[in-house]
Protein backbone atom coordinates (compact mmCIF):
# COMPACT_ATOMS: atom_id res chain seq x y z
CA UNK A 1 0.00 0.00 0.00
CA UNK A 2 1.28 3.47 -0.82
CA UNK A 3 1.82 5.70 2.19
CA UNK A 4 -0.43 8.37 0.67
CA UNK A 5 -3.30 5.84 0.75
CA UNK A 6 -2.55 4.92 4.37
CA UNK A 7 -2.58 8.62 5.30
CA UNK A 8 -5.89 9.13 3.46
CA UNK A 9 -7.39 6.16 5.32
CA UNK A 10 -6.19 7.64 8.62
CA UNK A 11 -7.99 10.90 7.84
CA UNK A 12 -11.17 9.00 6.98
CA UNK A 13 -11.00 6.88 10.16
CA UNK A 14 -10.50 9.98 12.28
CA UNK A 15 -13.59 11.49 10.66
CA UNK A 16 -15.66 8.36 11.27
CA UNK A 17 -14.59 8.16 14.91
CA UNK A 18 -16.40 11.46 15.46
CA UNK A 19 -19.74 10.04 14.31
CA UNK A 20 -22.54 7.88 15.68
CA UNK A 21 -20.84 4.86 14.10
CA UNK A 22 -18.73 4.58 17.24
CA UNK A 23 -21.85 3.26 18.99
CA UNK A 24 -21.62 0.08 16.91
CA UNK A 25 -19.11 -2.01 18.91
CA UNK A 26 -17.87 -4.27 16.12
CA UNK A 27 -17.38 -1.36 13.74
CA UNK A 28 -15.82 0.83 16.45
CA UNK A 29 -13.34 -1.97 17.18
CA UNK A 30 -12.55 -2.28 13.46
CA UNK A 31 -11.88 1.48 13.25
CA UNK A 32 -9.77 1.57 16.41
CA UNK A 33 -7.70 -1.45 15.39
CA UNK A 34 -6.85 0.07 12.02
CA UNK A 35 -6.25 3.49 13.50
CA UNK A 36 -3.66 2.04 15.92
CA UNK A 37 -1.73 0.56 12.99
CA UNK A 38 -1.97 3.81 11.02
CA UNK A 39 -0.88 5.95 13.98
CA UNK A 40 2.45 4.09 13.95
CA UNK A 41 2.70 4.58 10.17
CA UNK A 42 2.06 8.31 10.65
CA UNK A 43 4.67 8.49 13.44
CA UNK A 44 7.25 6.77 11.23
CA UNK A 45 6.34 9.15 8.38
CA UNK A 46 6.84 12.21 10.61
CA UNK A 47 10.09 10.83 12.01
CA UNK A 48 11.41 10.36 8.46
CA UNK A 49 10.63 14.01 7.71
CA UNK A 50 12.27 15.34 10.83
CA UNK A 51 15.29 17.55 10.34
CA UNK A 52 15.90 19.57 13.50
CA UNK A 53 17.77 22.43 11.79
CA UNK A 54 15.16 22.84 9.06
CA UNK A 55 12.34 22.36 11.56
CA UNK A 56 13.54 25.37 13.55
CA UNK A 57 13.61 27.49 10.38
CA UNK A 58 10.15 26.25 9.37
CA UNK A 59 8.71 26.82 12.85
CA UNK A 60 9.93 30.43 12.87
CA UNK A 61 8.56 31.06 9.38
CA UNK A 62 5.27 29.34 10.20
CA UNK A 63 4.82 31.52 13.28
CA UNK A 64 5.20 34.66 11.13
CA UNK A 65 2.91 33.16 8.47
CA UNK A 66 0.19 32.42 11.03
CA UNK A 67 0.44 35.93 12.47
CA UNK A 68 -0.03 37.37 8.97
CA UNK A 69 -2.92 35.00 8.25
CA UNK A 70 -4.63 36.01 11.50
CA UNK A 71 -4.30 39.67 10.47
CA UNK A 72 -5.76 39.07 7.00
CA UNK A 73 -8.44 36.47 7.78
CA UNK A 74 -12.15 37.19 8.09
CA UNK A 75 -13.11 37.30 11.77
CA UNK A 76 -16.13 35.98 13.65
CA UNK A 77 -18.02 37.99 16.29
CA UNK A 78 -15.35 37.16 18.91
CA UNK A 79 -12.53 38.31 16.62
CA UNK A 80 -11.27 34.81 15.82
CA UNK A 81 -10.25 33.90 12.27
CA UNK A 82 -12.97 32.06 10.35
CA UNK A 83 -12.06 28.64 9.01
CA UNK A 84 -14.16 26.39 6.79
CA UNK A 85 -12.93 22.81 6.29
CA UNK A 86 -9.62 23.79 7.95
CA UNK A 87 -9.08 26.61 5.42
CA UNK A 88 -8.82 30.23 6.55
CA UNK A 89 -11.30 32.57 4.92
CA UNK A 90 -10.04 35.95 3.68
CA UNK A 91 -11.74 39.21 2.76
CA UNK A 92 -9.43 39.53 -0.25
CA UNK A 93 -7.99 36.07 -0.98
CA UNK A 94 -5.71 37.06 -3.92
CA UNK A 95 -4.13 39.80 -1.80
CA UNK A 96 -3.69 37.42 1.15
CA UNK A 97 -2.01 34.81 -1.07
CA UNK A 98 0.27 37.51 -2.50
CA UNK A 99 1.26 38.76 0.98
CA UNK A 100 1.96 35.23 2.21
CA UNK A 101 4.07 34.60 -0.92
CA UNK A 102 6.03 37.81 -0.27
CA UNK A 103 6.64 36.66 3.29
CA UNK A 104 8.00 33.35 2.01
CA UNK A 105 10.23 35.13 -0.53
CA UNK A 106 11.68 37.22 2.30
CA UNK A 107 12.75 33.98 4.02
CA UNK A 108 14.92 32.09 1.48
CA UNK A 109 16.02 29.48 4.04
CA UNK A 110 12.39 28.70 4.86
CA UNK A 111 11.58 28.49 1.15
CA UNK A 112 14.46 26.03 0.61
CA UNK A 113 13.41 23.98 3.65
CA UNK A 114 9.78 23.87 2.45
CA UNK A 115 10.81 22.76 -1.02
CA UNK A 116 13.01 20.01 0.42
CA UNK A 117 10.27 18.95 2.84
CA UNK A 118 7.68 18.85 0.04
CA UNK A 119 10.02 16.75 -2.10
CA UNK A 120 10.58 14.35 0.81
CA UNK A 121 6.80 14.16 1.47
CA UNK A 122 6.18 13.28 -2.18
CA UNK A 123 8.87 10.60 -2.10
CA UNK A 124 7.51 9.11 1.13
CA UNK A 125 3.89 9.25 -0.03
CA UNK A 126 4.80 7.30 -3.15
CA UNK A 127 6.62 4.62 -1.18
CA UNK A 128 5.01 1.17 -0.98
CA UNK A 129 4.79 -0.26 2.53
CA UNK A 130 3.51 -3.55 3.86
CA UNK A 131 0.74 -2.26 6.13
CA UNK A 132 -1.46 -4.91 7.72
CA UNK A 133 -4.93 -3.34 7.92
CA UNK A 134 -8.13 -5.18 8.71
CA UNK A 135 -10.85 -5.19 6.07
CA UNK A 136 -14.58 -5.72 6.31
CA UNK A 137 -16.93 -7.09 3.69
CA UNK A 138 -19.09 -4.35 2.20
CA UNK A 139 -22.17 -6.10 3.60
CA UNK A 140 -20.90 -5.54 7.17
CA UNK A 141 -20.31 -1.82 6.79
CA UNK A 142 -22.94 0.40 8.40
CA UNK A 143 -24.49 3.22 6.41
CA UNK A 144 -21.87 5.94 6.20
CA UNK A 145 -22.62 9.59 7.03
CA UNK A 146 -23.83 11.80 4.19
CA UNK A 147 -21.18 14.34 5.22
CA UNK A 148 -18.42 11.98 4.09
CA UNK A 149 -16.54 13.56 1.19
CA UNK A 150 -15.87 11.56 -1.98
CA UNK A 151 -12.15 11.60 -1.13
CA UNK A 152 -12.75 10.04 2.28
CA UNK A 153 -15.19 7.50 0.87
CA UNK A 154 -12.60 6.54 -1.75
CA UNK A 155 -10.01 6.00 1.01
CA UNK A 156 -12.42 3.81 2.99
CA UNK A 157 -13.00 1.63 -0.06
CA UNK A 158 -9.48 0.33 0.50
CA UNK A 159 -10.78 -1.28 3.71
CA UNK A 160 -13.73 -3.02 2.01
CA UNK A 161 -13.88 -6.49 0.53
CA UNK A 162 -16.57 -8.07 -1.64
Amino acid sequence: MKLIDARRIMTALTHLQQTELMRKPKFAYFLAKNKRVLEQVEKDFNDALRNDHDQKILDEWDQERLMLIHQLAKKDAQGNPIMINNIFQFEDEPDAVQQIQKLLESHPEARRALEEQNQKINELNDKDEDINLSKLPVSEWPELPQTLSPELLDALCLLMTD
